[in-house]
Parts: C-alpha cells; structure tokens; sequence
C-alpha cells in the first residue's frame, strides 16, 4: 500500500493498519507493505513505485475505491496458470452509483487473443480499459514495460490504455467471469 502524501492519507494509514491487525497479523502466508511517499507522486507514479516493489510472478492494481469478491485473485491466477501465453486475466467490472460510463450495468473488455499484430489490432479498437485491474505475470525477460505505466506527463489519461497495448504485444489477454465493483 502506498500512501500518496494526499490530504487523507493520515485516514487511509488508520484504515491500513486496521485492516493489518483485523486480516494479515498472524498470518504466515499475506505481507501487507505500508510505504508512506514524502510528495504527491499521484496516481501513475505511485502505481509504478508499488510495481517496482513488487517481487512475485504476478501483479496486480487494484485501486482504492474498488471492492473484490474473496476468490478474485485465485481466479484471475488459475487463468494465467492455464494458459502460458496469457500475460493479462482480467474482471468485469459492475458499476455502481452514478458514474457518467453506465449506472447498474456491467462493463467487459474482450479477451485478445491471436498473433500479435491481431492482438495489437484489437487493442487499439477496445476504448475501455478493464485490463488495468487485471492479474499481470512477470515477464521473463528483463523488460518490465508491460507493468509499468507510461510516463509521458504527470496524470497522462490514457496511460491505462497505452499499458493494455503494452500487454497485448506481450501476449494473450482474457477476460474472466469474476465481477470487479
């Protein structure tokens, strides 16, 4: 978890540290990281300072507004697991409250799937990034692009689809039946 020096960040490490003790203390098998940033890194910069830290075969966003059903990373990982050219598995999302996309519907991004300039392809066509909540493995090569997101400016709005074109020249991305609110 990282706390991006925001005016409610003191609120968020209460919440944090009541999560730790109410879910992670005593558990051998979760680590909960709380890294408090000194400056605002906002949204891009720190979602690739918690990439950065990362050390597993996946990762994974998963802001801090939205919630997940108990088996949502299980699921998302059993569908990496089957598939070794998948480097992406990814929710729907259930939208809730107003929001100026849909109000009370579902959103899905298709899976992309084929030879690379197909999944390039379809990449490009898709407008909505849905894969950014997704489950992404490590790439086997030295390369981390296809985690990090792109930094061309403070705040780049599109940085989350420049990173699915990142995902879908790596390989394989499915969309799986796990709602994501």
């Amino acid at each position: 978890v990282s706390l991006d020096h925001s005016p409610s960040a003191h609120e968020s490490e209460m919440i944090v540290k009541q999560f730790q003790r109410d879910h992670v203390d005593g558990d051998a098998n979760v680590q909960l990281f709380l890294y408090r940033q000194k400056e605002r890194l906002h949204w891009i910069e720190n979602v690739n300072f918690l990439f950065s830290k990362s050390r597993g075969d996946y990762v994974t966003c998963l802001p801090h507004d939205d919630l997940i059903p108990s088996n949502y990373i299980e699921k998302l990982a059993q569908c990496l697991d089957d598939d070794p050219q998948t480097v992406n598995c990814y929710p729907y999302l259930n939208m809730v409250g107003d929001t100026t996309l849909v109000k009370g519907k579902k959103m899905y991004q298709k899976s992309i799937i084929g030879p690379q300039h197909e999944r390039v392809d379809q990449a490009i066509t898709q407008c909505c990034a849905v894969s950014f909540r997704g489950l992404v493995r490590r790439p086997s090569h030295s390369s981390m692009q296809p985690f990090y997101l792109p930094r061309l400016y403070k705040n780049f709005y599109l940085s989350d689809k420049v990173q699915l074109l990142y995902h879908a020249r790596a390989g394989h991305m499915k969309q799986v039946e796990v709602p994501y609110k």
